[in-house]
């Protein structure tokens, strides 16, 4: 149901729960879903709604998920600071980089939300260009208005942006300054490997601004040059080193403690596959397929040169 600007705001005051989902640029307007003191334990956001519809829908009685349509005028202000958590951390990647199984890491603590890869995270960036108003504004309240605070237990936030956010870190950078963000990279064989299994959905098609890459190739060279581009203004961190050793380091750079329990279930999620939640089995390099341009690799080793270090 589309709400009046009154309406919208009463029922935003009356539910901490509702949060945008869904932006469209070309009709003006958000989706907004009441997720009520739901904590989201999936790297991806859009299984973390799956998650959710069915514990609704295997309630007795089952439950409808409340939701609402208003207007984008929401993203012309924040909500107060008492109602939301401002991001702890950014975790920006080139795609089949274990940004998921670390975003998967974090959000078993129940302090810590995690929005991975969320819709309105994507869809903001059209809404920017289709905008009058300045970038950062416009991109920080949707953060912000993402970030409410829904479950007590929540002291931090962490945002997990898909790949090819990597060509907006600039802006991202302007409207969050401060706030420590990771770049994940890999061997740029294992991430092709990965690609040719499963092609993602932005392959070959515009999202904002960017180049239609229609190579997989084009698109890691463009992200991890993108990435080194961004300077000190990132930390990197090699998918080969992510293991449990590391999170301490990464802990430290996001400036997160959790309590000692959820450090136990965070340390155990690294043996779980994030994507299938199967025991996981390393994939050797070498095996991986054809050459790799040596444009990409040399890309590599230059990022190897700057990643962090447990």
């Amino acid at each position: 149901m589309k709400l009046s600007e009154e309406e919208f705001r009463a029922e935003y005051r009356a539910r901490p729960g509702l949060i945008p989902i869904e932006l469209n640029a070309s009709q003006g307007d958000a989706l907004w879903l009441d997720f009520g003191d739901f904590h989201c334990f999936e790297g991806h956001f859009r299984r973390s709604l799956a998650v959710w519809r069915a514990i609704r829908k295997g309630a007795n009685p089952p439950v409808e998920p409340w939701q609402c349509t208003s207007s984008l005028e929401f993203l012309r202000s924040a909500p107060e600071p008492s109602e939301s958590l401002s991001p702890s951390g950014f975790i920006l990647h080139a795609g089949r980089c274990g940004s998921t199984l670390l975003a998967k890491v974090l959000a078993r603590s129940t302090e810590h939300m995690v929005f991975g890869e969320g819709g309105p995270h994507n869809q903001i960036w059209p809404v920017i260009e289709a905008s009058s108003e300045p970038a950062a504004p416009l991109f920080r309240n949707l953060l912000l208005h993402t970030g409410r605070r829904r479950v007590a237990s929540h002291r931090a936030h962490i945002v997990k942006f898909t790949s090819w956010n990597i060509m907006h870190v600039e802006r991202i950078r302007e409207a969050f300054p401060e706030v420590p963000a990771l770049f994940l990279f890999r061997h740029p064989a294992a991430i092709l490997a990965s690609y040719r299994r499963k092609m993602p959905g932005w392959l070959g098609t515009k999202n904002s601004k960017q180049a239609i890459w229609q190579s997989a190739e084009s698109a890691i060279t463009d992200f991890f040059r993108h990435a080194l581009r961004a300077g000190d203004s990132l930390r990197y961190l090699d998918y080969a080193d992510l293991t449990p050793r590391m999170l301490p380091t990464v802990l430290r750079i996001f400036q997160l403690n959790p309590p000692q329990r959820d450090l136990e279930l965070m340390q155990a999620e690294f043996s779980w596959d994030s994507k299938s939640n199967r025991i996981w089995t390393a994939t050797p390099v070498a095996a991986l397929g054809p050459p790799v341009p040596s444009e990409l690799l040399d890309l590599y080793r230059e990022l190897s040169l700057r990643k962090i270090k447990a």
